[in-house]
């Protein structure tokens, strides 16, 4: 029982970790087409 308790907790948890990597990706498109992003590098 505990280890589907565990295995359940991963899961989630590793959803979340996608989650946030997508959104970070996506906002990180959004900037890089931004003047003052291109002219700062």
């Amino acid at each position: 029982m505990a280890k589907d308790r565990s295995t359940v907790a991963f899961q989630v948890m590793w959803n979340r970790l996608i989650s946030v990597v997508e959104e970070q990706a996506q906002a990180l498109i959004r900037t890089a087409f931004s003047t003052s992003v291109r002219e700062a590098g």
